[in-house]
């Protein structure tokens, strides 16, 4: 069956009608007898059943959503020398983030964020993390070959276009949209429905853009560009791993207008699209209508690259295909000649296979058919575009056009011709000529000096592995020859920096010359790798050094300035500078050319040579001593710290002293903030004295909290007498700058520690010890007489209580280091009874009496006594049905005594 006229854009009632591109033919099929549908013959072409080999119903693509799903969502550590894995399992639980996985053999944790989004945050938290030496997204990989779709081996134009680099590629981490403006795309097919974007219909509003046309014509046009690939369902698409935005602008008569066509374009791109897939065309006698020139100039802004079908009329490429910067695709056989209705002219840019192609179908007409035109040849230029911007994702689309074009296997008459165009696609060419496996490769500085302490002693490579590869990054004499190996075998995707310090493999500095680095490999699918970028080496050009490092220009003829000396080999262009600690230029010194030999400049604290004025901040500045020559710049540094007003000191605070060797306060703790780095010495002087009792040199601190000591003691090591004192401290900064701080007061005191134990026993002496069930009866209880035969608390009913306490003077002068509390009980019933001490109103319970009582020891904390307490109130309470009979209570108390 053949079609019979070429549709094209024609005036009716009043509208340009942009009839569908039905850009197919006839095409005998030897594998399958033609199915009808519906009673009628297919039309347009035979269509064949799904092959033997697909599966029906929910397609098992579980390998494919694990790894993809996963990855999407997970991060890489790599755990830094000597931090345990459990170490960094908790700080990464710690930031809301589950370890799932490890392999101990590398250090490696797998973490799971839970989505793309918890991924992107999980590589900014846990990136700044010195624990982890590494820190990357978890990317998809599939197993390099060829894929498992069974109808692989009848895609012969795969093989014809050189796709097979594509498979060994792995998957771009952002997959690359094709959008396919056509008659819609069946939504339900089992080949397409993985790989399909969420579409619009500009035909019917408000619709899924569901194929209905009379041949399936938009959903074997999707499968060509990019039916889901490696997932043992059907075919594979040329763009493996591509996304699909079905747009449906014709009709179900395979019609549509030009201006629905320029929406579908214009939404298309706004969506994302990266390549937009036209398989229709109007007539080639006819203008292009304005409305989708305009529409394909706003994509072509946008970078995307326009692909559209050369026309079936064996005339002139027609109208979108002829449309400046669109590539324009015609169609060939198995054998590689045009096919003979396909259109031609100078507008021609390129060919693809478009003769008998099996590809997809809706399920109603049996899920794959063969068609035959440019139609099906202008998806396959659409993948190879796609591609080319998964592999190069920096390309803009016009370079994208160049690379199809300029790499493709020129046929018919030799160059460029109007029937081939510039030939046909051959993807494993634009891959070689336009992937970035390796990119943004830097070298700096250009000129190093080995020599050299300063910046200019080392050269580093860096660059970025976009996708794996095998590669050996050596620096080259210009003639090829290999000086130093730096790096051999595969690098994984990432940032990497590698240094080279100017010498061999031998360690020996290398003769003054140009070399080069050299990154030379492969990346998958062949792609070659040869990338090179300059180094020269050199004695250094200059030395400098300041004297003094640290000046104060306040004026008063001490360190005011400093003298920056340096020694130029060679005449060069000087610039000498001085920056702040942000690295912003404070002063130009000496801007200009130089002749060899000795030179100096000097700076004076100050941001101009202006008089009056004032000198900069205190802080640090580097001068930077920089000269130019033909062959590079050499840059060396010199520190420089200027400070006027000195580093000062506050919250200096000391503790009261007591200058006997016996474990209690024998020393004063003094402590301060300063405010910068100083050589800082402590002073102590009498209440009333000028003159130092002794000094405590500090050394060099920087800034921050200070700590010092005084033990009491003179200048010759004999104990000060008791009586007030104060401390003072004195810093002197890098520029002489001396700065006293305000005085701060510290007792001395002329006692000594005693220590000693006093402990009493009581037996029967206690207040009432009746029983109450309220606070107000407890506060009310007054006192009691004396039992000689010891205190029996008893409380008959849970909310009862009975409680006894004892009131016991120690001497009001002791430092209490510890007390303990024996009691002698016995204890009967199902109450609780405690230990604790009385407060007036209640008990603070501090213990349990056992159920069966005895003799019982609790210490109580050393905050229940103090030294200026006369008494200590211990109290035992029932709590609850039973009874508590106290023999007796004995109080320990530890103290020390100062006198």
């Amino acid at each position: 069956m053949t079609t019979t006229g070429v549709p094209r854009i024609r005036s009716a009632a009043g509208l340009l009608v942009l009839a569908a591109a039905l850009l197919w033919s006839a095409a005998p099929v030897a594998a399958a007898d033609p199915v009808t549908i519906d009673g009628r013959g297919a039309q347009g072409g035979a269509l064949v059943p799904a092959p033997p080999a697909a599966r029906t119903g929910a397609p098992d693509r579980a390998h494919v959503s694990t790894a993809a799903g996963s990855a999407a969502r997970r991060v890489v550590v790599k755990l830094a020398p000597g931090v345990a894995t459990s170490t960094a399992a908790a700080a990464i639980g710690a930031r809301g983030f589950r370890v799932v996985g490890r392999i101990d053999a590398i250090r490696t944790l797998v973490v799971d964020a839970g989505s793309a989004a918890g991924r992107d945050r999980a590589l900014e938290a846990l990136a700044g993390d010195p624990r982890f030496a590494a820190v990357e997204p978890s990317r998809t990989l599939r197993a390099a070959g060829v894929p498992n779709d069974p109808m692989l081996a009848s895609e012969w134009w795969l093989d014809a276009m050189n796709v097979r680099p594509w498979w060994d590629w792995p998957q771009p981490a952002t997959p690359v949209t094709i959008a396919i403006v056509d008659t819609g795309v069946d939504l339900s097919n089992p080949d397409l429905a993985p790989v399909l974007l969420p579409g619009k219909n500009f035909v019917t509003a408000g619709m899924q853009p569901q194929d209905d046309g009379v041949n399936g014509h938009g959903t074997h046009v999707a499968g060509i560009a990019a039916a889901s690939t490696n997932d043992g369902i059907g075919m594979a698409g040329v763009a493996a791993g591509a996304r699909i935005l079905p747009v449906k602008v014709l009709d179900a008569t395979e019609n549509g207008e030009d201006t629905v066509v320029a929406q579908g374009i214009v939404w298309a791109t706004d969506q994302g699209a990266r390549v937009v897939n036209l398989s229709m065309e109007g007539a080639p006698e006819e203008p292009c209508p304005r409305a989708m020139t305009d529409a394909i100039a706003y994509a072509r802004s946008k970078d995307v690259v326009v692909v559209a079908a050369a026309g079936n009329g064996s005339s002139a490429v027609a109208c979108p295909a002829r449309i400046p910067g669109v590539l324009s695709v015609g169609a060939v056989d198995k054998s590689g000649q045009a096919w003979s209705r396909s259109n031609r002219g100078p507008q021609l840019s390129l060919v693809a296979p478009g003769v008998a192609i099996t590809s997809t179908l809706p399920t109603g007409m049996g899920g794959y058919g063969v068609l035959t035109g440019t139609s099906m040849a202008t998806p396959m230029v659409s993948g190879a575009a796609a591609i080319v911007a998964a592999a190069a994702p920096s390309l803009g689309e016009t370079a994208i056009r160049e690379a199809l074009t300029s790499t493709a296997k020129d046929l018919g008459l030799p160059g460029r011709d109007d029937t081939y165009g510039a030939g046909i696609v051959d993807v494993g060419r634009a891959l070689a000529a336009t992937a970035e496996p390796v990119s943004g490769v830097s070298a700096s500085p250009a000129v190093i000096a080995p020599e050299d302490a300063g910046t200019a002693a080392a050269a580093t490579l860096s660059f970025t592995v976009v996708v794996p590869v095998d590669v050996t990054v050596a620096v080259e004499s210009i003639d090829g020859t290999v000086v130093r190996a730096l790096r051999s075998g595969r690098l994984d995707a990432g940032v990497q920096s590698i240094a080279w310090d100017g010498r061999d493999d031998a360690g020996v500095r290398v003769a003054d010359g140009d070399y080069r680095f050299a990154i030379r490999g492969t990346a998958p699918g062949g792609v070659p790798i040869e990338l090179v970028r300059p180094v020269a080496v050199s004695a250094s050009l200059v030395s400098a050094r300041a004297t003094p490092a640290a000046i104060s220009p306040n004026g008063d003829g001490k360190a005011d300035r400093t003298s920056i000396a340096f020694t130029l080999r060679a005449p060069a262009t000087v610039v000498v500078t001085v920056g702040d600690a942000a690295g912003r230029t404070v002063r130009t010194l000496v801007s200009g050319a130089r002749t060899a030999g000795a030179a100096t400049v000097s700076w004076d604290g100050r941001r101009s040579a202006s008089a009056g004025s004032p000198p900069v901040s205190d802080g640090a500045y580097t001068v930077v001593v920089s000269a130019t020559t033909d062959r590079g710049t050499w840059a060396i540094r010199v520190p420089v710290a200027v400070s006027v007003r000195g580093v000062a000191v506050t919250g200096i605070a000391a503790t009261p002293v007591f200058p006997y060797v016996d474990g209690y306060r024998d020393a004063s703790a003094i402590s301060f903030t300063q405010a910068g780095a100083a050589t800082t010495t402590v002073y102590v002087y009498a209440a009333t004295s000028t003159r130092a009792v002794r000094a405590l040199p500090q050394g060099r601190r920087g800034a921050g909290k200070v700590k010092a000591s005084w033990d009491g003691r003179d200048a010759a090591g004999r104990a000060v007498a008791g009586g007030a004192y104060r401390v003072r401290v004195r810093t002197v900064d890098a520029g002489g700058v001396v700065r006293w701080s305000a005085y701060a007061p510290v007792t001395v005191s002329g006692k000594r520690l005693y220590s000693g134990t006093w402990t009493t026993t009581l037996r029967g002496e206690a207040r009432d010890p009746r029983s109450f069930t309220t606070s107000t009866e407890l506060a009310s209880i007054g006192p009691s007489p004396t039992f000689d035969g010891g205190i029996l608390l008893r409380a008959d009913a849970p909310d009862e209580r009975a409680v006894a306490f004892w009131a016991f003077a120690h001497p009001a002068w002791t430092v209490v280091r510890e007390v303990t509390v024996t009691l002698d009980t016995a204890r009967s019933g199902t109450g609780d009874a405690g230990v604790g001490t009385w407060n007036g109103s209640q008990v603070d319970a501090l213990g349990w009496i056992p159920d069966a009582g005895g003799v019982a020891s609790f210490r109580f904390p050393t905050t229940a006594v103090t030294p200026a307490a006369s008494t200590f109130v211990v109290a035992v309470e029932q709590a609850g049905p039973g009874s508590t009979d106290v023999g007796s209570v004995t109080v320990r108390i530890a103290y020390a005594i100062l006198r």
